[in-house]
């Protein structure tokens, strides 16, 4: 049987992670609309093609925002599964139908990214 406290623990970590894309969602769409970016698209697609609006050390933080995306991404649209035994963990299905896991030391990782991020873009207003 699972352990209970394990289990919502890994699913407040999944909580944290997607209110912390939202909050860096948040930040980016208050520099995009600073920048001039065209207003009608998601954030991350505004950012995508805003990139030669952005200061350097905007842009340089593309990389991780998109390695983060693709995170997020896969825990808000292909969540399947949440178990704390024999680790605390999550199941995620990608698009092509391929699983992968999740450990909740990743998911919290993901989410202190997210925000750092986050603080970064935060900085430069």
């Amino acid at each position: 049987m699972d352990r209970p406290e394990d289990l919502t623990e890994t699913l407040a970590a999944v909580g944290r992670a997607l209110l912390a894309w939202g909050w860096l969602e948040t930040e980016m769409t208050v520099v995009l609309d600073r920048q001039g970016a065209p207003p009608h698209a998601s954030p991350i697609a505004r950012w995508r093609q805003a990139h030669h609006l952005l200061p350097s050390s905007l842009f340089d933080r593309t990389a991780e925002i998109e390695r983060l995306a693709g995170v997020r991404n896969l825990i808000a649209h292909g969540l399947s599964a949440a178990r704390s035994l024999p680790t605390p963990e999550v199941e995620v299905r990608a698009q092509g139908g391929a699983s992968a896991v999740i450990s909740l030391d990743e998911l919290v990782a993901v989410a202190q990214a997210i925000d750092r991020v986050r603080c970064e873009i935060a900085r430069t207003r």
